[in-house]
This record gives structure tokens, sequence and C-alpha cells, in this order.
């Protein structure tokens, strides 16, 4: 990006830094630094600096470095990272070799038949399952937590009272020191579930947060939840349910109830019609699809794939990864539940509307090559969602809503954009100086924090 920017780079002489190499560092995690490869090299496929042919062999080659990573465990997920990189290369003989026996392998997986499973008489769906009789996969529960003392006891107890109870348990805090440490030691002690805790020295918000909760889990499905969100008693098993029915599904999820925090009243209910999962991933990338996090179940192969939750995304995190995910090749099903319960603050980060809007906008701005969305759609969007940016501080900050204009006629040169354009420019010529009276040591107000910043 510095690059980008025309940043000019010295080297100095001579070899005076040693770098010190972990076997357990992040460069040691093959697959996670290949999907994050991938996603860097995606998110700038567009810029003209680069020649597009270079832009093509490159992600070309990343594509086919992350397919062969995961041919022994993902063959599915390999052919479809190879047969990215062979539309990407045609000519390329490396990608048609591995594209060739990669499918092979997925051909034969698929064709094996699975050993016939014969439920336990002591197992029923949607009820605990005794250990040592059946065996499954354990599910990590992961709770992000910011000053979360006031809610966390009954998001707990909607855990504990799940009828499914394979489960283990992981709560990261996020720099804050309230009483959420012994909140997970009681809860810890009052059950055989193994249970994890762990905090953050400093903050560093929601997405990060939930990435150091994955890393330490062990099961192969990951389950969010909210420090502040509840669950009904069969969630765990419904979305379970759900799996089992759509076998190459790698993101499940339920619908969700919406309730105001202060007075528990029902306020709206989220949950995909049949025609919005139709129209799917259409209707995600209009934003019409809405998973809240604390509905979803994911795979973590997933996760690792898509190199997880995106850092530099303090709003609307969620949407970048899903969207993400189904960029990615992701398979979605919805369980036809609404056992999520999202408690709705009054200042919670969904009414920050300008940082909101300004997430939404690098979305689109990050989905701008998705070949799934037609190009029309996607350019409209894409322009609108910054226009609506820079309506939002046109009046406080005119300078930055024309950087927000002009990055609207990137992608369409309307009447409507070149009028907004042109009234920021207006504004910024004839704004009036700030007052002399005010202190210019004084700092700018801080924004209004997230749920876990």
């Amino acid at each position: 990006r510095a690059a980008l920017v025309e940043g000019r780079f010295g080297i100095a002489p001579g070899h005076t830094c040693h770098y010190a190499k972990h076997a357990g560092s992040t460069m040691a995690r093959t697959q996670l630094v290949a999907a994050q490869t991938v996603r860097f090299y995606e998110k700038h496929f567009h810029l003209p600096v680069i020649p597009l042919p270079v832009r093509r062999r490159i992600l070309a080659h990343h594509l086919i470095n992350e397919g062969r990573l995961l041919r022994r465990d993902h063959a599915r997920d390999s052919v479809r990272q190879l047969w990215r990189a062979w539309r990407l290369s045609p000519l390329n003989l490396s990608v048609a070799a591995h594209l060739f026996f990669t499918g092979i392998k997925a051909a034969v997986r698929a064709s094996t038949p699975a050993p016939h499973h014969v439920p336990s008489p002591l197992s029923r769906p949607g009820f605990s399952r005794p250990p040592g009789i059946v065996k499954v996969p354990p599910l990590s529960i992961c709770i992000p937590a910011y000053n979360a003392e006031r809610y966390l006891p009954e998001t707990l107890q909607s855990v504990r009272a799940q009828t499914y109870t394979n489960w283990e348990l992981i709560v990261v805090e996020d720099g804050t020191h309230d009483g959420t440490e012994a909140l997970v030691a009681e809860f810890s002690r009052q059950g055989s579930q193994p249970v994890i805790f762990q905090r953050h020295a400093r903050n560093q918000g929601l997405p990060a947060t939930r990435n150091t909760g994955i890393r330490l889990a062990h099961g192969d499905w990951i389950i969010l939840l909210d420090n502040d969100d509840v669950w009904t008693p069969d969630h765990l098993a419904s979305l379970l349910t759900c799996a089992d029915e759509n076998p190459h599904a790698n993101l499940v999820h339920s619908g969700s109830i919406l309730f105001d925090s202060v007075t528990g009243q029902e306020l709206e209910v989220r949950a995909p019609s049949p025609a919005i999962v139709g129209s799917f991933p259409l209707s995600l990338f209009l934003g019409e699809y809405v998973i809240q996090p604390s509905s979803a179940m994911l795979r973590k192969s997933l996760w690792t794939r898509v190199g997880g939750f995106d850092p530099t995304f303090r709003y609307a995190e969620d949407r970048e990864m899903w969207m993400r995910c189904a960029q990615a090749g992701a398979v979605f099903a919805y369980s036809g539940r609404d056992t999520c319960r999202y408690r709705k603050h009054a200042t919670s980060l969904s009414t920050n509307a300008p940082p909101m809007a300004l997430a939404c906008a690098l979305i689109f701005d990050k989905a701008a090559n998705w070949e799934e969305i037609p190009g029309e759609v996607r350019r409209r969007h894409a322009a609108e969602a910054w226009v609506s940016a820079g309506r939002l501080v046109l009046r406080k900050d005119p300078a930055t809503a024309r950087t927000y204009f002009a990055r609207a006629r990137r992608y369409r040169v309307t009447p409507r954009v070149l009028t907004y354009g042109l009234a920021a420019f207006g504004f910024a010529l004839f704004r009036r100086p700030a007052s002399a009276k005010a202190s210019p040591a004084r700092s700018a107000p801080r924004p209004p924090p997230t749920r876990n910043e």
C-alpha cells in the first residue's frame, strides 16, 4: 500500500536484523498464510498500476499453491481454487496437471460410500450424546468479551441450557479487567465441558478477538456468540441437524430475534425468506441475506481458508466475512429456526451511521471483482455506498466527503454523483474557518466504541 501511494523505499547496507523463526509461528501455518496471500492479491487485483497479465499470473500462482496445500484434507476446496487458477491462466500446464489429479482424488472420495451409522439407543436428536457412546466432532463456542460483566451471566446460562452438550467454550477478554474472568471460572466449575479463558493485554477490537478465540479452538465447527446475546436451548442441536441434512455446507446459521436491551420486547425477526435463499449469493451482496454472528456456525477449515475476520473492520466485520466466504465458494445453509436472540442496545455500533456507511463502501470495494454478481450491480451499489458515506460527513468534513464522492466516480459517473461532488467542493471552499477560541491541542472526539472496543 505504501508503494501504491508512491512511497520511496531505501535499503541500508549490511544485515543488521536477526529474525527469530519459531516452529509455531504464523509463517509455519502454511494453509493460513496461503489463504491470506490469495486474499491479498485478490484485494489488489483491480489496481491498474501492475500490468494485467502480471496480476493474473501472480494470483494464479498463489491459487495453485493454496490448492496444492488443501489437496490432502480438503480435496473439493482444492479443486475450487485450482479451477479459479485455470480460469486466470488456461495455458498453464502446472494448473492443468494439479487440477486433473486433484479432480480425480475428489471424485474418488465422493464415490467412496460413507460408513453406515447405527444410532445409539442412548442418543436421541436434540439431546446430548453420552461421552464414549457416539463419537462426534466437538464444537467450539467462541465468545469475545469487552466489559462483559453485566450481560455475560445470561449469555453463559443460555450455553449451559443447550440440549446438545458436547462442546468446549472459549472466552477471550479484549483488554478489560472487570468480573469476566471470575464469571467464566465459576461457569467452568459448574460443568464438565472444557473451558478456556484468555485476555488480550490491550484492546484489539472485535474481529481480532474473534480470531484469537478461533485459533484456540479444537473443534471442527466454530460457534460464534457475542457476550450479550443468548440462544434458545435447541440452538446447537438445530444447527447440527441442518449440517447433517446439508453435508456440503461449511457455514450454517439460524434466524435471529432482535430484542430491546432495556425492556426485553421483541423488535424484529431477521431470517431469510425462501426467495432470498434462492437468490443467494446476490441476496447476500445486496444486504437482503442477513446473518447475525451469534446465529452462525462455520467450519474452522473455512475460517482458515479465507484468512479469518479482517481486523481492519471495526464495523460490519461480519458482513465482510460472510461475503468473503461466499466469494471463496463456501456453501451456506439456513436451519429454518429462529434460535438466536440478538440484544439491541440504544448505543450499539449499528447506530453509528458514518463509520458504518464507510465500512459498507469498503466491503463493496473488496467485492468489486466478484464474478458471480453482475458487473452493473457491483458498480451501481459500490457507487451508491460511497455516495452514502460522503453524504453523512458532507457538512462536518467536506474534504473527506470529496474523496468519497471521487471513489464513487470510479464506478459510475452520474448526475447525482457529480452534484454531490460539486456540493462537497462548495462546502470546502466556503466553509467558515474554525473559531479562533478553539484550542489547537484539543484532540478530536473518539468515535463511539463498538460492542468489543
